[in-house]
């Protein structure tokens, strides 16, 4: 199984006073930074955590595969959401060229 995550910095919160029907505009303090994080867990309770600069791509989650490849094994069932970097048509070429089985959870409206 694979999953994403985001983890963003946010920034202090601050409160103040502002007269009705007004527009209120607050300084931001600091910046904004987040940490990106692609995962998998096998049913042993194995897992691999990567890393991800910038967003997430269908060239992210093919490096990602492949880097599963090499840490697992050449055979993997891999289940994925589907997000579109998971199911983006050059992934699942490179999966199925690489002997790799994605299935994908069904969406969420899905019935």
């Amino acid at each position: 199984m694979i999953d994403q995550n985001t983890q963003v910095v946010k920034t202090e919160q601050k409160r103040s006073w502002f007269p009705v029907n007004s527009r209120p505009r607050l300084p931001v303090s600091g910046g904004r930074a987040s940490i990106n994080l692609l995962g998998a867990v096998t049913d042993d309770g194995d897992h691999f955590i990567s890393f991800v600069e910038g967003s997430f791509t269908g060239k992210v989650a093919a490096h990602f595969l492949r880097a599963l490849q090499e840490v697992f094994d050449k055979k993997l069932v891999i289940v994925l959401d589907n997000a579109p970097y998971f199911i983006a048509k050059h992934l699942k070429k490179q999966a199925a060229k690489a002997g790799l089985l994605l299935e994908y959870l069904p969406s969420s409206h899905q019935k």
